[in-house]
């Protein structure tokens, strides 16, 4: 980027009010946190974020000091993109985005601490790799270098495809042979049997993404069970489990892999890294199954099978508490 964060400074009041929230493609107001978006030039912009002290899904974590999560800062960065895509690409309103990849690194565990007012988050970011037709954009790629008050934390990388809404349900339709389920089709309790917040450091049952967890000397794995009241993670309908659910449900069983049973992984690691490729979508009228693959280590690959072909992998990378909070790179 040819320009550092510094000299990209928002206006004053960068953080006073959130954008619209059809902007960023959500329904509810309390899921929307960018607050600014300002052009730099060419396809580069800068992005703010306020980040809540309380919030049901994003801060339901035992683990102390407690810090913003790397998944709020990844949801920021794709509400951030997607706002970009309208106000810097001319994307159409009327247009699904689908993620393909998608990465957030934190390099500063400090830097996340929750003090007493919300995060101040800013997103310094590039739209690279953007193929247009016929003026539209129809595939791109978003790297942000992220800051939170001030403090360097980390960076993010999303790569994204776009299509009219119209084209997206013509296309799902013939890919099925008939019209998807929507989510709010799912049972108000997802099918299964059920696991114990404390296992991944929560107090609400609405976070817990998995069920019929099995773990061994040799493997773990489980079974995605998205609760349709986490309105977070369902914050409008679906005829498909998001990216983020995938990536809640990776860094579950990621816990559970490095657990003993009594849900102590939770408070004593941090998550430092996420990336994933999501190959084909994960649908809601079929099991899917999550399994560990290779060795335990600070970085926990997930594979995600549904009808016996892998539509998503993952990396889910940790930090042992009690280390430096410097993270490599």
């Amino acid at each position: 980027m040819s320009k550092d964060a510094g000299e990209l400074a928002p206006p004053v009041g960068a953080f006073s009010q959130t954008v619209a929230r059809e902007m960023v493609h959500r329904w509810a107001l309390s899921e929307v946190f960018i607050t600014g978006f300002n052009a730099a030039g060419g396809r580069e912009f800068l992005v703010d974020a306020q980040l809540p002290l309380y919030h049901a899904y994003y801060t339901d974590h035992a683990a102390r000091p407690e810090l913003f999560d790397p998944l709020l800062l990844l949801e920021c960065c794709r509400q951030g993109g997607t706002y970009g895509t309208h106000e810097l690409l001319g994307l159409p309103m009327n247009s699904t985005m689908l993620v393909k990849t998608a990465s957030i690194r934190i390099t500063d565990l400090d830097g996340l601490v929750i003090g007493t007012r919300p995060g101040e988050l800013r997103m310094s970011g590039v739209f690279t790799d953007v193929e247009m037709r016929a003026g539209i954009p129809r595939n791109m790629g978003m790297d942000a270098e992220l800051t939170l008050s001030g403090r360097s934390i980390g960076t993010a990388r999303i790569e994204a495809t776009a299509v009219a809404k119209t084209t997206f349900r013509t296309l799902r339709t013939r890919q099925r042979t008939g019209e998807p389920p929507t989510s709010s089709e799912l049972p108000a309790t997802p099918a299964g049997v059920p696991l114990s917040p404390h296992l991944f450091g929560r107090k609400l049952p609405e976070n817990v993404v998995l069920t019929n967890a099995r773990r061994d000397h040799h493997s773990t794995s489980a079974q995605l069970g998205v609760n349709p009241r986490n309105r977070s993670l369902f914050d409008h309908e679906y005829d498909h489990y998001p990216a983020m659910s995938l990536f809640e449900a990776a860094r579950q069983l990621s816990l559970l892999a490095l657990d003993d049973g009594t849900g102590a992984a939770a408070t004593r690691v941090r998550c430092t890294s996420l990336r994933a490729e999501f190959i084909r979508f994960a649908e809601l009228d079929s099991p899917v199954d999550l399994r560990i693959v290779g060795e335990h280590s600070n970085e926990l690959d997930v594979h995600f099978v549904q009808d016996g072909t892998v539509i998503a992998t993952t990396t889910v990378g940790f930090h042992q508490a009690g280390t430096s909070s410097e993270v490599a790179a």
